[in-house]
């Protein structure tokens, strides 16, 4: 039986021993090839099949990496909001966002001058790519990769130190530690404590999904602006997440169920969130403007 989330401050990981197998990578990328037809808009997938199996291989390998190492990560960005929100990458999206301490830079330098395939580019926002995996050469390297941001620790806040398109963002200790494990592609990934109260300290609350805003894989911006439309759209292509208190436990969480409009659940397992996220079928976060 799982457990209920800690309110610990701490920077540790809390979970129970034992989590339920979740179907594979490989599973949820041919669901969305079979279930999700292109939409003709600015919301179809963004990265084809191959590029995905391509992203899943670089960010297990870099999740291995780091577990071997002891070097905590967690999900961030857009990235931690496609795990609450489809258990996986947000298709019409194309980046990957995790989060680190500041005070392992120089431990993850390390660890990487030794692994056979994974590189890192330092300039500006590190980034970690494949080389066997290099699909397109963007401006300055591989894509896919994964973004890094670094933060640190100050009078309660988690501080990203680096931002993003300009902008500062700063989250509460309490609210980010210690770590619990979210579903993200196949894989229990260390999450922010509470990921919808985490989230909203850089997104708004709306009942709107907003299209790419930046293209990482050509890194620039794409030629036409993004849009948004109301996520309850989304949903008649793309699986989306509902959750419902877990009875299993007194101490805490939710279930959630990844869910197609045309077709039911296609899986439920326990998470350690708060029960206040409680929401409906769709997700109602965007990215602020």
């Amino acid at each position: 039986m799982h457990q209920g989330f800690s309110r610990k401050n701490t920077e540790n990981t809390t979970q129970p021993a034992e989590l339920p197998q979740l179907p594979s990578s490989e599973f949820y990328i041919r669901m969305l090839g079979a279930r999700s037809p292109p939409r003709g808009d600015l919301f179809d997938p963004q990265i084809n099949a191959t590029e995905l199996r391509a992203t899943v291989k670089l960010l297990w390998a870099f999740l291995d990496l780091c577990k071997q190492h002891n070097i905590q990560v967690m999900l961030y960005g857009g990235t931690l909001l496609g795990s609450y929100r489809h258990h996986g990458v947000i298709t019409w999206d194309d980046g990957v966002d995790m989060l680190m301490r500041e005070a392992d830079k120089r431990r993850l330098i390390e660890a990487l001058k030794g692994h056979p395939d994974l590189r890192l580019r330092q300039a500006g926002r590190w980034k970690v790519s494949s080389k066997s995996h290099c699909l397109n050469v963007a401006r300055h390297g591989c894509w896919p990769f994964i973004d890094l941001s670094f933060y640190e620790l100050k009078d309660g806040w988690v501080v990203d130190l680096l931002g993003s398109f300009g902008k500062k963002y700063r989250y509460p200790e309490t609210v980010t530690f210690p770590l619990h494990k979210r579903p993200f592609m196949g894989r229990w990934i260390d999450s922010p404590r509470d990921a919808l109260k985490f989230l909203s300290y850089s997104i708004k609350l709306s009942n709107a999904c907003i299209s790419l805003h930046y293209s990482h894989k050509f890194e620039r911006y794409p030629k036409v602006e993004s849009v948004s439309i109301d996520c309850k759209e989304l949903a008649l292509t793309y699986p989306f997440v509902c959750r419902v208190p877990d009875s299993a436990t007194s101490h805490g969480g939710v279930l959630e169920t990844l869910t197609f409009s045309d077709g039911g659940p296609v899986y439920t397992v326990p998470v350690n969130e708060p029960k206040g996220v409680i929401n409906a079928i769709y997700s109602t976060l965007s990215v602020k403007n």
